[in-house]
Order: structure tokens, then sequence, then C-alpha cells
């Protein structure tokens, strides 16, 4: 008795890689049947036919845990159609294992196949290579749009000439002057196309032909543009004649009825060498910068203070203190620096040469 088993193999190549490789086909006897027909004929004499009634060795059912195919082959031939195998060459042997125990040398044995996915029950190649192609096109339109999203984000990237809004209320003036007349007030986070600058103004536009300044030190700036000379952003004028000693916060003991007895903000102040004169007006050009950035900065630490208090240490100096809301109307530019100087105590009036009387 003699059984033959044929294992069918085959590469299916599936949209996800993952899925690909060699897959088993159930036989449909063919490859059995030539088999046993090749052994017959070896086995007969020459010049004798073989018995018609000669018994044929049993082919191998297919076993219960191999997966169920179609009648019809992935060619689309039927069994009866398909031509018989040639048989293998002695050149072909070398893509065969004749290694594996049990083979003797010199016979040919198929190499085992890799582990496989098999095709989902149900499915033939037909409509598993339908899927793929419509997986390939949902890609390929995938793609398409991924594109096309990438470059309407491109050309919707924000302007590099926009100025935004920093301060909470910021003015806009008709003219670079904080006495002018004022068109707009802007809140935080509005954006304007910046039209120019000049000095410590930017000129902006509103809307349409609408035109009007407002302070670059409420604004920030695009990228590439430079701090403007004398607002609170760039070193204020006379720091190299001045430099802040000494921080502290306590309660207020001057006389100064706006400020007596409230917690304020203290900075001490002396010059950097005591033989350098310095001016009134540098005096109080510092004294302008110290005051922006000690309300910039108790605003980012979210401390609270009722006013600034400037205290120049020094043979010729004196002593500046304002309200936290002069202070911060000087910041958002809603008043002009001579009116907020007038605001202030100047202690005494002459070593800054200006009016402590309104």
């Amino acid at each position: 008795m003699v059984q033959a088993t044929a294992r069918i193999t085959a590469w299916y190549t599936d949209p996800m890689p993952a899925r690909s490789g060699y897959r088993v086909l159930v036989s449909n006897g063919r490859l059995e049947n030539d088999f046993l027909d090749r052994i017959e004929e070896s086995l007969i004499p020459t010049g004798k036919s073989p018995s018609a009634t000669a018994p044929r060795g049993s082919v191998a059912a297919p076993t219960a845990a191999a997966p169920s195919v179609p009648s019809t082959n992935a060619d689309g031939l039927q069994p009866a159609e398909r031509p018989k195998p040639a048989a293998i060459s002695a050149g072909e042997s070398s893509s065969l294992d004749s290694s594996l125990p049990g083979t003797a040398a010199g016979t040919p044995r198929l190499v085992p196949a890799s582990p496989t996915v098999p095709l989902p029950a149900g499915e033939s190649l037909e409509s598993s290579r339908a899927r793929r192609a419509a997986n390939e096109k949902k890609a390929d339109d995938l793609t398409a749009y991924v594109t096309n999203m990438e470059e309407i984000l491109h050309n919707q990237a924000r302007p590099a000439d926009l100025v935004a809004v920093k301060s909470v209320k910021a003015p806009i003036f008709a003219k670079p002057l904080a006495d002018s007349q004022v068109l707009l007030t802007a809140v935080t986070q509005d954006e304007f196309p910046l039209l120019g600058v000049e000095g410590v103004w930017a000129h902006v536009q509103i809307s349409g032909p609408a035109r009007g300044w407002i302070r670059r030190a409420q604004l920030e700036m695009p990228p590439g543009y430079a701090p403007a000379i004398g607002s609170a952003d760039a070193d204020p004028a006379g720091a190299a004649i001045f430099k802040v000693s000494k921080e502290e916060t306590s309660p207020f003991t001057g006389a100064w009825e706006p400020l007596r007895g409230k917690i304020v903000r203290i900075d001490w102040v002396e010059p950097v060498s005591p033989s350098s004169p310095s001016s009134a007006k540098e005096k109080l050009a510092f004294a302008k910068s110290v005051f922006l950035h000690g309300y910039e900065n108790l605003n980012a630490a979210h401390q609270s203070a009722e006013g600034i208090v400037i205290v120049f240490d020094s043979a010729d100096g004196g002593q500046v203190a304002s309200p936290m809301s002069s202070v911060k109307a000087l910041a958002e530019g809603t008043v002009s620096e001579s009116v907020f100087w007038r605001q202030c105590s100047l202690d005494p009036p002459e070593s800054f040469r200006i009016s402590a009387k309104p």
C-alpha cells in the first residue's frame, strides 16, 4: 500500500505587510494521483501495461484543520484542465531540502513553508485582491487629503507683521503723542498689522484705511524688532549711572497721605560710581524704568502692593513714590509722563526740578 499526501503552498501579499506570507491550499487530488501513476509506471516491467483492475494506492483526504477553498484554483482552471507537473530535474534539486530526517540522499523534498496566516473564512483570492485594491485606493485618497490639508495650513500661517496687545487696556492714538486723540482702546490679545515704528511708538492698521499709534511697550512685537529706546523693554536711560541695590516690601513710613501705612514695594537705587554726577533728567528716566519694571514683576508674581517707592541712596538723592493706580496708567499709556510725575510724591521736589503741586 502506498499513501500519497500533497501539500500546496502559495505566497499571499496583503496590503498589511504583517498578514503577507505563505498559505496552505487544499489539494484536489491531482498531484497525489499523478505521483501514484509515476510509481506504478516505475514498478511495471517495460512492454507491459498496467492492469485496469490493479488496486490503486489511497490518496489521503484533507485534514479537518485545513481551510476550505473553492474547487477552482487561483489561475481559474478546473483540476482536469491543469497540466501535469513536470518532473524535477537534477539542477532544480538545489532548491529542495534533502537533509531532513527520513529523506534519502538525492531524493528531492520541498522546503517546509514558513508559518502563514490563512485567508479569512469564506474569502476567495479574487475578493482578497479586490479588498486590497480598495484599501490601496483609500490610502491614496487619505494621503492626498493630508497633503491638501498641510498646504492649506501652510497658506494660512500667521502673518509675520502682526503685533499683539499684551496690556489689559492699550489706547491707540491718532498721533504718536500721549496727548493726542484716542481712536480706540485695545485689549489683551488684540492683533493689528504693523505698518512701522517710530521710537517708542508703533504705527498700526486698525481696520481698512484707519491707522493709529500705540506704545511699543504694550505690544508683543514680531521677531526681529529690537526694544525701543526709552521703553520698559529696553535698557533704561541712565542705566549706566544707576543700579538697583535692594528691593523689599514693607509698610510705607512716610507722611504722604496716598500711601501712608500701606504696603509698598521699595527699590533702593544707588549710583554705579560715587564720583559720577547725575542730572534730574537722568534720575527721572531711571525712576520711570524702575516703576514700569516693578509693575510688571508684581503682576507676574501675583503680588499685591498699594504703591512703589524709589529711594536714591546718594548725596544728591531723593525719594519718588507713586500709587499703583498711577503706575498702571503710565504702563498702559492712559496718562502722559508729565501728568504721572505730578501724581507722584517727589521728596525733595528740587532734587527733580519738578513742582510737587499739581
